[in-house]
């Protein structure tokens, strides 16, 4: 039987263990982010953890892109609306006057 020496891991984000490969020790952690006075750090992250946070960072930086176009529609001040015929909702009338005579 192969023997394979394998290092304990548990996920800061989910508390899932993972067994991996002996690494040298890391300089940084696997996810950090500051906003205003808030800090998350996550030194430790497993597979799926990493793929989530990764697709998370790829939506913020799309949320980024599309707030960069207009909002709502575009509205020229100088130029009226166009005209529309109201619909007639009364009831049908005869076509001539001599139709309602008898």
């Amino acid at each position: 039987m192969a023997r394979c020496e394998v290092v304990q891991v548990q996920c800061d984000r989910c508390k899932r263990i993972e067994l991996r490969e002996p690494q040298p020790p890391k300089e940084k952690p696997d996810f950090e982010l500051r906003f205003g006075n808030e800090v998350v750090v996550f030194p430790d992250l497993d597979a799926p953890c990493k793929e989530a946070v990764g697709r998370l960072v790829v939506e913020i930086k799309e949320w980024e892109r599309k707030l960069k176009q207009e909002l709502g529609p575009t509205i020229h001040s100088n130029q009226a609306p166009p005209l529309t015929v109201a619909p007639n909702y009364s009831p049908p009338q005869p076509h001539s006057a001599a139709a309602g005579k008898r």
